[in-house]
């Protein structure tokens, strides 16, 4: 339970972030890389962190041209998140290691006595959401050494970044993904119209999100997105202005700034929110007054994002709060 609270706060979501996005979302595919613990009992902290970074290593040499990108997920209590993190929780595709020695002996060379370790090295690739498995790879190593600690190093030395297998397996892993979508493309947007009708309006937007550019319905997808996320962020406008409304009125003006700061510019009732603002004719404090710059300075942010940059990095970041908590669950069910 501990940990699982460790990595739920470590999911904690700041709309800062989606500003320094570099990366194009709708087009690359990002996997997260976690090993449970129960899938590499055989290794040590150190050697597990060299094997997942062995794994990334592949996936960054060999994912270009499947546009296939990789990441390590943390558990800690870091209060930054990264825009990758984002974008995984939303999409929930995650590879899993495990790693497994299937045989150790000791192997006498003649001028000393070897430690020898066979290993099995099985890759999935998934989506945890729905325990949907979209390929796998199983590779065996053997690494030798003085000691077993040393011969565990060795057989991870011994995974090639360039082994052309990879390359292979990424490129199959990303066919599989939009063969999935492509069959469930109907299904999915069904069931978010269902639950739009419902106004779940954000449960209906992390069934879409997940949907790849490639598939070939996602332009309906993209339409019916972008008009369920319009009712989305009317709906929380029309709740932010009267929670602002309040907290202004009991001359919270800190607070009230704050709720109004969040509210997205391209909303219903986002005029509404800056005239509350330039309303308040009072003085303000130090404190109102930095979030009065801080809402101006936003605005001012959001104005310069592309719109449909802003649109879908809005969207996402709507689907990886929703999910954040199954997300924490379902990594520390494994």
């Amino acid at each position: 339970m501990k940990r699982l609270l460790i990595l739920i706060l470590t999911l904690n979501i700041s709309f800062s972030t989606f500003l320094k996005a570099q990366q194009d979302y709708t087009e690359w595919l990002s996997i997260g890389v976690y090993m449970p613990s129960q899938y590499s009992t055989d290794l040590g902290s150190g050697q597990k962190q060299r094997l997942e970074t062995k794994i990334i290593s592949v996936i960054a040499r060999n994912g270009i041209g499947a546009k296939v990108s990789a990441f390590k997920i943390t558990v800690d209590t870091s209060a930054s998140v990264s825009v990758d993190l984002l974008n995984l929780m939303a999409k929930g595709i995650v590879c899993i290691p495990k790693f497994e020695i299937y045989n150790e002996r000791i192997a006498d060379t003649g001028m000393k006595k070897l430690k020898v370790v066979d290993v099995d090295l099985t890759l999935t690739v998934q989506y945890i959401y729905e325990d949907v498995i979209f390929s796998d790879i199983n590779v065996q190593l053997q690494g030798s050494g003085s000691n077993r600690d040393q011969a565990l190093n060795s057989a991870i030395r011994g995974i090639r970044t360039t082994d052309s297998k990879w390359k292979r397996f990424l490129e199959t892993t990303h066919r599989e993904i939009i063969r999935y979508y492509d069959g469930m493309c109907g299904k999915l947007m069904d069931q978010a119209e269902h639950l739009n009708k419902l106004n779940l309006t954000s449960e209906a937007l992390s069934i879409l999100w997940p949907i790849p550019k490639e598939v070939s319905c996602h332009a309906e997808v993209e339409e019916l997105s972008l008009r369920i996320y319009q009712k989305h962020i009317n709906q929380q406008c029309k709740r932010s202005i009267l929670n602002a409304r309040a907290l202004l009125a009991g001359n919270r003006y800190d607070e009230g700034l704050a709720v109004l700061a969040r509210i997205d510019p391209i909303s219903d009732c986002y005029e509404d929110a800056v005239k509350m603002i330039e309303s308040i004719e009072v003085e303000l404090d130090e404190n109102t007054e930095k979030n009065r710059s801080a809402f101006l300075t936003l605005q001012q942010q959001q104005q310069q994002l592309e719109v449909e940059k802003y649109r879908y990095e809005r969207m996402m970041e709507i689907t990886a709060e929703k999910n954040k908590k199954q997300f924490a669950e379902v990594l520390s069910g494994f």
